[in-house]
């Protein structure tokens, strides 16, 4: 899996040698006013129920209130796969990433991802130098970024974009490790002055945990492996008895035998509070970091101008299914949160209707009343969601694949199948009684289940 620091500078290289290659517009803008600017800020591994307007909390008050205000909240968003490359290959390119015969059923590695979005993302999203160009549809920047947003130099640069710009971030604050916002290698060293008022007793209580483990030698510290990679990460625990085990940070994080170890564990249930504890934390800090953009786009009177995008690539298993990080295709992963706001709107919007991430950029353009021509919307499988607005059109069927050899179907009316590969074993869910899909139903409504596996082995193998 791509470093986040080097998937970040890897994009800014290519993207910046595509942008001048660029030598044709592939869009126009229709007539009208003056073209709205378009900012995306796409969070690695934002469960939907961290959000507050979702779960009905009030851990972000920011997001909840920009949602409050002319937001397009999507209940029903369905990302492709577990790992953020495909879902940042459909987010920019608005095609099934699959369909290509040379990367279908194998990992993206970045250098794949990159070449791709930079080839077919919609090249009036493109422009060679800072000063205008592109002709009527053309926007100045494409901005990729990959850290908290609080140290996104967008927040500064910001100041310098020429409207209008597109602008794109993608946040690893709430990758694991959990604590490596306010952690080093040396837990001495530690400083929680960055941190949010709100935030700083979660990040003492890890504190407390971390150095409480380094000084353990005994076998219910190596139980505990998948907590304390998952919090602390595997940087924090070389020279200590831990540091062969937690170099193996993925293969922790994948093991059901050793998650079940943990599980069984005197600690486990703290153990897993303090995670969920650290993950809403971190949910917390994004929250204040993107209101701080907001700030900088009304400072320069761009707010009312511009179209803002919040969003999850995919989310992350907190112990839900016995699972850690984001390797298997349930809905805390699959069914990440989607908002979008459009200045003149007013008042919150719900859309239930199930989307798929390779839907989002053809609405954004459409929303920015950006005209794509044959030649750029050639190849894309997504839609514009606007006829959703009015109550035309309906939802999809999508299919998403597991980081393991695992399938899943996501039908609009509630009904799901998890086909895992390597074992045979089938997961059928009604999502509408079933939301965290607790019990399955395999067996029990064997139309539906005929069904379900007729789609999944034709989006799966078929590439609809």
């Amino acid at each position: 899996m791509p470093k986040p620091r080097t998937f970040a500078r890897a994009a800014l290289a290519v993207l910046a040698a595509a942008a001048c290659l660029i030598t044709r517009t592939d869009c126009s803008r229709r007539a009208g006013p003056p073209p709205m600017n378009i900012v995306i800020v796409c969070v690695n591994c934002l469960r939907k129920d961290g959000i507050g307007l979702y779960a009905g909390h009030g851990c972000t008050p920011h997001i909840d209130a920009f949602a409050e205000q002319g937001g397009i909240v999507f209940e029903n968003l369905v990302c492709p796969a577990t790992w953020s490359d495909p879902c940042l290959y459909e987010l920019f390119t608005a095609r099934d990433f699959r369909k290509d015969p040379d990367r279908a059923g194998k990992a993206f590695h970045e250098d794949v991802v990159i070449e791709d979005m930079t080839r077919r993302l919609p090249e009036c999203l493109l422009s060679p130098r800072a000063t205008p160009g592109l002709g009527a549809g053309g926007y100045h920047r494409l901005w990729v970024y990959n850290r908290r947003l609080k140290r996104v130099p967008a927040l500064a640069k910001v100041e310098r974009l020429k409207p209008p710009f597109f602008l794109f971030v993608h946040a690893s604050t709430l990758h694991i490790p959990y604590a490596a916002t306010n952690f080093t290698a040396d837990p001495a060293q530690v400083r929680l002055e960055d941190a949010p008022p709100e935030v700083r007793r979660h990040y003492a209580d890890a504190l407390r945990t971390v150095n409480q483990a380094r000084q353990l030698r005994d076998k219910t510290v190596l139980s505990r492996i998948p907590f304390l990679v998952a919090a602390f990460g595997a940087d924090l625990w070389e020279g200590t008895p831990l540091g062969q085990e937690s170099r193996t940070v993925y293969g922790w994080m994948v093991n059901r035998r050793v998650l079940a170890t943990w599980r069984r564990s005197e600690t486990y249930a703290a153990d897993i509070d303090l995670l969920r504890r650290l993950y809403q934390a971190n949910v917390r800090t994004v929250d204040a970091e993107f209101a701080l953009l907001l700030e900088s786009l009304e400072k320069r009177g761009l707010l009312d101008s511009t179209i803002v995008v919040v969003m999850g690539d995919h989310g992350e298993h907190l112990g839900q299914h016995g699972c850690m990080e984001h390797w298997e295709p349930y809905d805390e992963i699959i069914n990440p949160p989607l908002i979008i706001r459009v200045p003149g709107r007013s008042g919150k919007v719900v859309i239930r209707d199930q989307v798929r991430t390779r839907d989002v950029l053809p609405t954004i353009l459409d929303l920015a009343g950006v005209t794509l021509s044959e030649g750029a919307t050639r190849g894309m499988d997504g839609r514009s969601l606007t006829s959703l607005l009015d109550g035309r059109g309906g939802g999809v069927t999508a299919f998403a694949r597991g980081q393991k050899p695992i399938h899943a179907i996501r039908r609009d009316d509630g009904w799901k199948m998890i086909w895992h590969l390597d074992t045979g074993r089938k997961e059928v869910y009604d999502l509408r009684s079933d939301p965290g899909e607790t019990k399955n139903l395999v067996g029990a409504r064997p139309h539906i289940q005929g069904h379900l596996r007729a789609e999944l082995f034709r989006h799966a193998f078929g590439h609809e």
